[in-house]
């Protein structure tokens, strides 16, 4: 499933001029997706016991992993804390959903760090 969308991200970006830049700070707690990398401001958490699976592409700029997160229903979520915006969802169990994340770095040694972690 990553290299499927990572292949998809390519496709969709090969003729853009300008990516969307977010920061990533990675830890042994999780991922936290940042709107500025010199404010930290937190765009979303993922707590590192969501995260299943990681992969990086053959080329070293795309890398991508899946996390399990849970449902949320007209906006409202079951868990405790709401890590990002709601969007609402058609589940009335509040079961959970797996999300692929992806991303192209700039240079090569930039991916390979993030998946040494």
């Amino acid at each position: 499933m990553p290299t499927h969308a990572i292949n998809r991200l390519k496709l969709s970006t090969q003729y853009a001029r300008i990516l969307p830049i977010i920061g990533l700070s990675i830890s042994s707690r999780g991922v936290e997706f940042l709107k500025h990398a010199k404010d930290r401001v937190a765009i979303c958490f993922h707590d590192i016991k969501s995260i299943h699976c990681a992969c990086q592409d053959q080329d070293l700029r795309y890398f991508a992993y899946v996390t399990r997160e849970q449902r949320v229903i007209n906006g409202i979520s079951n868990s405790p804390i709401q890590q990002q915006p709601p969007v609402p969802s058609l589940s009335k169990n509040g079961d959970y959903h797996n999300y692929c994340h992806v991303f192209v770095v700039k240079n090569e040694s930039m991916s390979t760090e993030v998946n040494f972690i």
